[in-house]
């Protein structure tokens, strides 16, 4: 895998080889930070972490700091390898839990911007209401989703905009 754009643009890094992660497609990370646009300066939180793609790609277009979530042991070995080999271990933060237990026990800490990947075969409508929570009172919420998954109602929040990418799609919530 590569980061697509700004600092890092071209650095490859390498996806965990298992069957609990399944990477972003570099289409469908393009499509997101296009739709995005400037993220200089924001703190973001990287949920369902995987690979790291998502936090790599918001460092290298300028994020403040990343907060990444992945409970899955063989995936945080991989992101903490990328991250030295990027050299941005300080900017990035890996939480090694699951998202709901992260949930419980972390500090209420406020993120300009959540961008969430939950595997397709397990979403679980709780915990994304949740991390909406999360968000400063101007925040984006970014969800990554099946295509037929129904929109979700979030207190608060409005989906913005929707792309379709085949059998997945972005949702944006403010």
């Amino acid at each position: 895998m590569k980061v697509i754009a700004g600092s890092l643009s071209g650095r490859t890094f390498d996806s965990p080889k298992n069957r609990q992660t399944h990477p972003m497609s570099e289409k469908i990370r393009g499509g997101l930070f296009n739709t995005l646009g400037d993220i200089d300066g924001l703190r973001v939180l990287d949920v369902y972490a995987g690979s790291g793609a998502i936090g790599f790609e918001a460092i290298s277009r300028g994020a403040t700091r990343v907060v990444a979530i992945e409970k899955d042991r063989r995936a945080q070995q991989v992101i903490v390898i990328n991250m030295e080999q990027l050299g941005i271990g300080e900017r990035i933060e890996l939480m090694r839990a699951s998202v709901e237990s992260w949930l419980r026990n972390a500090a209420v800490d406020r993120y300009d911007l959540i961008i969430c990947d939950p595997p397709f075969e397990d979403i679980n409508s709780e915990t994304i209401k949740l991390l909406s929570a999360r968000l400063n009172e101007h925040g984006l919420l970014a969800i990554n989703l099946p295509s037929k998954f129904p929109l979700l109602a979030l207190e608060g929040r409005e989906v913005i905009k929707q792309n379709s990418y085949g059998d997945a799609k972005l949702v944006f919530y403010r």
